[in-house]
């Protein structure tokens, strides 16, 4: 039996809620948050230097706009040397929209960025836990088409 899914494009790729605001997922982007990294254990430096490749790879991708950063949860992960302290595996990343913040606007965006250990989810219910908290009215931006 085929797989129905309902196409809601050109609403994005999902329509979320965030407590009374609809917000439509317009894109979404996953990565390993040490892939490519060849050697050597993570380190402070290390993870500041992932984060600020994943930000640009993002603006390389989806332009300048506004962006919320949700602190990675530091996982300590036991070796027989000593413990090693790295940010979670996946690097996750969200294009948003909804309606206006302002009346200045035809509508609000935001680039939702955040880290996780895994993708066990659908990556709606991935992207609308990841938004939970998030107060849209002061991180959003509006913009005109």
């Amino acid at each position: 039996m085929p797989i129905q899914a309902k196409v809601v494009y050109p609403y994005g790729l999902a329509q979320l809620k965030l407590g009374s605001r609809l917000i439509t997922l317009t894109d979404v982007r996953f990565e390993e948050t040490y892939g490519g990294v060849i050697e050597g254990a993570p380190r402070p430096e290390t993870d500041a230097s992932r984060r600020r490749w994943f930000l640009a790879s993002l603006g390389m991708c989806w332009g300048e706009r506004a962006t919320h950063v949700v602190a990675p949860e530091i996982v300590e992960v036991q070796d027989p040397r000593s413990p090693i302290q790295r940010m979670p595996a996946v690097a996750c990343a969200a294009w948003l929209k909804s309606d206006p913040v302002t009346d200045a606007g035809a509508a609000s965006e935001l680039v939702l960025v955040w880290w996780r250990e895994t993708l066990e989810l659908p990556v709606a219910a991935l992207v609308e836990q990841a938004l939970a908290g998030v107060e849209w009215e002061r991180v959003a931006r509006d913009f005109d088409y």
